[in-house]
């Protein structure tokens, strides 16, 4: 399982999914099932609504130079034959600029079911976290695992002080009260936590979600800071560790891969990539 930010398109998903069925991760051993949580996916075309209110507040686009070609998540969906479930939260820019939206996402090699938007409280930007359920009984889980990506305000309204504002405890409150207080669950995204560890939101998410052994609490955005996390709710022997990738494959965040192991799997030590 991976959890990323795409940085709208930057993000070689094709490079990363290449070397993640070639073992790269996973000490030479092919992953042949993997879930990817997404945010800051986009789409383009047709699709993208164009007609807005005289009054609606757009975006501005979000445009990297470094965007591979044919690069939104529906064409890699097609490319990678994946199953896949996207939600934009708003537009990538005005209609004049571009014809695209941007938002989170759910990439698999598993079918997606129970497929649901939740839209978190509005601070400056709208944000919609992404959940789905895939089985595990091919995996030797006798329960479904649910799955939710997700990418929380950076900063607090305009009304007060970014720094001590309290947008993304809100936001994750109102996340936690929407999800099942039972049963097996992975909780993935940019929490935009700009005091790491000692976050705020990541010490009641930890509380929440206990089951994930943060053994790399290395950086993962380009300022030096721990944005982005995973969390689980595990069902009975099952385990797992994430681990910070070296290389950003082209976004401004460095991915995480945790490693999900079942009754029996055994244990391996983390490792550096």
């Amino acid at each position: 399982m991976v959890s990323w930010n795409l940085q709208v398109g930057a993000a070689d998903l094709d490079a990363l999914i290449g070397r993640l069925r070639d073992g790269a991760f996973s000490d030479g051993q092919p992953v042949r099932r993997f879930v990817l949580l997404l945010q800051e996916g986009h789409r383009g075309g047709a699709d993208v609504p164009t007609m807005l209110t005289a009054a609606a507040q757009v975006p501005r686009p979000i445009r990297p130079a470094n965007r591979p070609p044919d690069n939104d998540l529906m064409a890699v969906a097609r490319r990678q034959q994946l199953a896949l479930f996207y939600v934009p939260s708003m537009r990538n820019g005005a209609p004049s600029a571009t014809e695209e939206d941007r938002g989170n996402a759910i990439l698999s090699t598993e079918p997606l079911t129970g497929l649901t938007a939740i839209e978190l409280p509005f601070e400056r930007q709208r944000r919609v976290a992404v959940a789905a359920t895939i089985d595990l009984a091919g995996a030797g889980g006798r329960e479904p695992l649910r799955l939710v990506s997700l990418h929380l305000e950076a900063v607090s309204s305009a009304k007060v002080l970014w720094l001590f504002g309290r947008a993304r405890p809100r936001q994750i409150g109102a996340l936690l009260a929407a999800l099942p207080a039972a049963g097996a669950l992975v909780v993935g995204g940019d929490f935009n936590t700009w005091f790491g560890h000692a976050d705020l939101t990541y010490r009641r998410m930890a509380k929440a979600l206990p089951d994930v052994v943060a053994t790399d609490r290395r950086p993962t955005f380009a300022l030096r800071r721990r944005l982005d996390h995973v969390f689980a709710r595990l069902p009975a022997g099952w385990t797992a560790a994430d681990q910070r990738l070296d290389q950003r494959f082209g976004s401004d965040h460095h991915p995480v891969l945790v490693q999900l192991r079942g009754p029996g799997g055994g244990a391996r030590p983390p490792v550096r990539y």
